[in-house]
């Protein structure tokens, strides 16, 4: 995303992020990942930025990755999510207008990131490119014990549980977070 972009939704634009991993070379990276998304386009250049890199990369998911922010962690040699993270993958969205010509251009667009991303969770995964295509048309929300199942994240990281503070009401079958204890 760019960085008007990142300051109304919140977070790190693209823009700003790929010259600073660009200026890593080799090494270790901890990447860490909590966010709802946002433009599919923005992390594609991230993840090249970071196999660019020539680094070992450890992505830390350190309470939501969902939709674009999955995407960034498929880039990562290592994946590992907080205990009581969650990731989330579904069909990518658009805004559109124009006359039928144009909005079967754009649903043909969506096919194809669909597809892309399809992809890239089965090369991380393992799993088939219709078991994902499949998740994704059902906007699936993987605990992490299901994300580690399915092979989307290497492994639970150690420690205390990491709430998230994003407001997630844009899709529709987002987890609601567990009531506090007395």
């Amino acid at each position: 995303s760019d960085e008007e972009t990142a300051y109304w939704m919140g977070g790190v634009s693209a823009e700003a992020l790929v010259p600073q991993i660009r200026d890593i070379k080799g090494g270790t990276i901890h990447l860490r990942i909590n966010s709802p998304g946002g433009d599919v386009f923005a992390p594609q250049a991230i993840c090249q930025a970071i196999r660019d890199t020539g680094a070992k990369v450890i992505a830390h998911i350190d309470g939501y990755a969902a939709s674009a922010a999955t995407v960034i962690a498929t880039a990562a040699d290592e994946v590992e999510i907080a205990d009581g993270g969650f990731y989330m993958i579904y069909n990518a969205w658009t805004w559109a207008m124009g006359n039928a010509n144009d909005m079967t251009s754009t649903a043909g667009l969506l096919s194809k990131i669909d597809a892309s991303l399809a992809g890239q969770y089965a090369k991380k995964s393992g799993m088939s490119v219709e078991d994902l295509r499949a998740a994704m048309d059902a906007e699936t929300w993987y605990t992490a014990e299901e994300a580690v199942a399915a092979g989307l994240v290497d492994r639970i990281a150690a420690g205390k549980k990491v709430e998230s503070s994003w407001d997630m009401s844009a899709y529709a079958h987002a987890p609601q977070p567990a009531p506090a204890d007395p």
